[in-house]
């Protein structure tokens, strides 16, 4: 009873109306209005696959001998997810998307015919997305007293990626395309003023990239999931 009533009084304060009263609200945007959102992202990692290095002997019939063998991976990216969006209509929107992540690229080289000890070597990785994106929300499908509004979304950008000194300028810029879904929550909500509402955003997206950072040159495309939960402001 007594959170109910705290409920009701912040309510009353922030937005001049009753709690019932917000419940009640179409929870989709209005139509012409922008919101913008902001945190953090995880984005999954990608394994190259191992290769071996070979000695071919002189005469055809001699077998080859193995000189090493290596292997890559590039370990899941932790970084900033920003994004703006403007809503067309109350259920789609368009929205301009930056992603920032560092991931560590391993390269494991094993098996030395001279019997060097295996080696591990790393380096960091900068890879940045801007994408544009479609935005359908699913008000039918809204939950925790219209509070709760999923959404799907796909779209396409551009890929760059970077070495921890920004040595690999030279590598062909790459695109990546995505498609996911999500839920908007919102913590506040409010009928007029400049911010509309407050709130949690939350991502799951699958990637699929080409072109960037690539050992593998008979592999074009890549897949990497992604989780991203960002604040979320409404005007």
């Amino acid at each position: 009873m007594k959170r109910a009533l705290v409920l009701a009084w912040l309510a009353l304060i922030l937005t001049g109306t009753p709690v019932a009263a917000l419940a009640q609200q179409n929870p989709a945007p209005r139509a012409r209005s922008f919101e913008l959102s902001a945190g953090g992202i995880a984005v999954g990692p990608v394994d190259f696959g191992s290769a071996t290095a070979s000695l071919i002997a002189n005469q055809s019939a001699a077998p080859e001998s193995t000189l090493f063998r290596a292997s890559s991976t590039i370990g899941t990216g932790l970084g900033v997810d920003g994004r703006l969006a403007f809503n067309i209509t109350r259920a789609l929107a368009v929205e301009g998307g930056f992603v920032w992540t560092r991931a560590t690229l391993e390269s494991r080289i094993t098996s030395d015919v001279e019997g060097v000890p295996d080696v591990t070597l790393a380096q960091d990785l900068d890879t940045y997305f801007i994408e544009a994106s479609a935005v359908w929300h699913l008000a039918a499908l809204s939950f925790a007293g219209g509070r709760a509004l999923p959404f799907v979304a796909g779209g396409a950008g551009y890929l760059r990626q970077l070495d921890e000194e920004q040595a690999l300028t030279t590598v062909e810029p790459g695109t990546v395309y995505h498609a996911g879904g999500g839920v908007k929550y919102f913590l506040l909500r409010r009928p007029r003023g400049f911010i509309r509402g407050l709130g949690l955003r939350g991502d799951a997206r699958l990637y699929v990239r080409s072109g960037g950072v690539e050992l593998d040159q008979d592999t074009t495309r890549r897949n990497q999931w992604a989780v991203a939960a960002s604040l979320l402001v409404r005007f």
